[in-house]
């Protein structure tokens, strides 16, 4: 301890207990954040919240006439894609993880790897355009293939590989 009460290393430096107290004032802005973020939320959404109460959750109407809006379309599919992207990627990034860690040459993980990373570069508009003229194409043959309906091959399972593709690089 040094003559003024604070905290000091070997050479009297008070820096460390200041750094300190920073890092933990910087590391207490998220969850103040959360909070914060989650209340003004609350606080602007609460007039939509009474007039339909859990309605909005699990109706399908919307109707902006009326003012009735059900989330119930939006929250399945959201639910449905996030778990078609995690069945797909997951064992796909655990395998290429596990083959760049423990298998691939140096040159290889060299340039496997920074083809893995510059996915997470490309933004989700890209992925989406990209989705709509490519994927959505093959999935049409494939489903006329084996003999179901092509309804156009825009919907959860296209979705779900477009987001399953973004997810890999993490």
């Amino acid at each position: 301890m040094s003559r003024n009460g604070l905290a000091t290393n070997s050479n009297g430096d008070w820096g460390s207990p200041v750094l300190r107290a920073i890092t933990a004032g910087a590391a207490l802005l998220l969850p103040l954040a959360l909070v914060l973020s989650a209340t003004v939320l609350l606080l602007q959404a609460r007039p939509a919240l009474e007039r339909q109460g859990w309605a909005f959750f699990t109706s399908s109407e919307w109707n902006v006439g009326q003012g009735r809006f059900g989330a119930l379309p939006f929250v399945y599919g959201t639910l449905v894609t996030s778990a078609i992207a995690m069945v797909v990627a997951v064992p796909v990034g655990i395998g290429a993880a596990t083959y760049l860690a423990e298998i691939a040459r140096p040159t290889v993980r060299l340039a496997v790897s920074f083809l893995v990373e510059l996915l997470a570069a490309i933004p989700s508009v890209v992925y989406g355009f990209w989705g709509i003229i490519f994927l959505v194409p093959l999935l049409q043959g494939f489903y006329g293939a084996i003999g179901l309906q092509a309804t156009g091959g825009r919907g959860l399972l296209t979705a779900g590989l477009v987001l399953a593709l973004m997810v890999v690089p993490y």
